[in-house]
Order: C-alpha cells, then structure tokens, then sequence
C-alpha cells in the first residue's frame, strides 16, 4: 500500500475465502479505500463444479477428459525427454450386466464404487485410474522402463479382484476384468492412437472370455478362467 493504484486480492483466513479491495483517496485527505468480502460459498461452488466437469460422480475417480489431458501431457513430456515412457491400460469389469440383472443397478453401482476403489489401491503414487463411462476403466502408469511394469499393474488389478465384492443385504459376488495394456512409443502417433491399441488388446481378452490381460501386438498374457 505505499504505491497509489488500486489492487486486488485474494485471501483465506481460518479456513474461508476473502476477496480484498483497496484504492487509493482520490482527496486532499491521504489514506484507503478498503473493502472485504466473504467469497468462501462461491470458491466452494466453482471447486465443486470443476471437479464434476473432470471426476466421476459415482466412483468419485477421474474421467475420460481428465484421464486424456493427463495422457496428454505424459506424451508432450516423451517428446522431449528421450529416456520417459508411459502406458495405459484399459479395463472393462466381465460381469457389471448380471450383477445390474441379478441384483439391480444399485447393486451395481455399489460394485463399480468398489471396482474403483481395487483400483486405486492397486497403482502407486504417480499412476492414475479413472473411470472412462460404464464399466470401462483406465489407469495411466507413469515412467514404465520396460513391459513388466505393466504387466505389474495388471496382475495387481487381477489380484484385488479375486476377494468377492459386498453388496447391499449382505450378498457377496465375483468379478474378473479384462485388460488391455498399449505403451507409448512408435506405435503411437498420439494419445487416442494409444488408448484405441489398448482398447484392442481388450477386446481381445473379451474374445478369449475374459478374465486376463493382454499387451497390444503380443499373444495372450494371462488368460485366467473364471472358477
């Protein structure tokens, strides 16, 4: 305040939101002009409208447009650093339509809240899984050296599949994933390029019926039946 413009700023004070205005006596009297206003509920609403513009409103995880900025910028980083690469996988749970038939789209929705939470314990610090519509999944693993990390990953996903799943009244069901695995490189000339590879190699999983994972351009895996 020892210049003579207006300015403007924002503040947070015990936990809430302040806009703080001062201009300078346009007077003889020398002095300010200051105001305060409480911004707190409006910071609150744009928070919240941002994160349901790029999260999931039902499983809370990402989604499609957040997971694809986020490829993006891993593949902007690939460009100009020679030794980075990524991969990404993409999940879809086998059984989400006889759950819904069987037990009702509540039940189902219980199922892919905890589909994503599996997922999230399964990656490290880094990594990200999101929720790309229905019962397709993805998750973006970061600085992979080589093939087994993914392979990694995947088997994680496949391991906290295998405890049933609680849905409401006590009921327990099964569920298995198919996963397709695509790492950034010559095969791929943009992030759509990679994510369609990735998408492929599940559906060759879902051909085989299921249950295992595949990376693009090699055979089979792991092809895990269901008991």
């Amino acid at each position: 305040m020892r210049g003579s413009r207006p300015f403007e700023l924002e503040m947070t004070l015990h936990g809430e939101h302040f806009e703080f205005h001062a201009a300078p006596l346009r007077s003889m009297q020398k002095g300010w002009v200051c105001s305060l206003h409480n911004i707190t509920v409006r910071k609150q609403t744009q928070d919240m409208l941002q994160r349901r513009a790029f999260h999931d409103v039902l499983t809370q995880l990402p989604n499609r447009a957040y997971f694809r900025d986020h490829l993006q910028r891993a593949y902007l980083r690939s460009k100009s650093e020679a030794d980075y690469r990524f991969a990404a996988l993409f999940i879809d749970m086998d059984s989400l339509k006889s759950i819904n038939d069987k037990w009702g789209h509540d039940a189902g929705d219980q199922a892919l809240m905890q589909f994503a939470r599996r997922l999230e314990s399964s990656i490290r610090p880094g990594d990200l899984a999101a929720r790309l519509g229905g019962d397709e999944f993805a998750v973006f693993i970061d600085g992979v050296a080589d093939e087994d990390r993914a392979r990694q990953v995947a088997t994680r996903i496949r391991d906290a599949l295998a405890q049933p799943f609680k849905l409401p009244g006590d009921a327990e069901v099964h569920t298995t994933a198919s996963i397709g695995m695509a790492l950034a490189g010559a095969l791929t000339a943009d992030v759509d390029a990679l994510l369609r590879n990735a998408d492929q190699a599940m559906y060759r999983v879902k051909q085989r019926g299921g249950n295992g994972f595949e990376m693009f351009g090699e055979e089979i895996l792991t092809d895990v039946k269901p008991q």
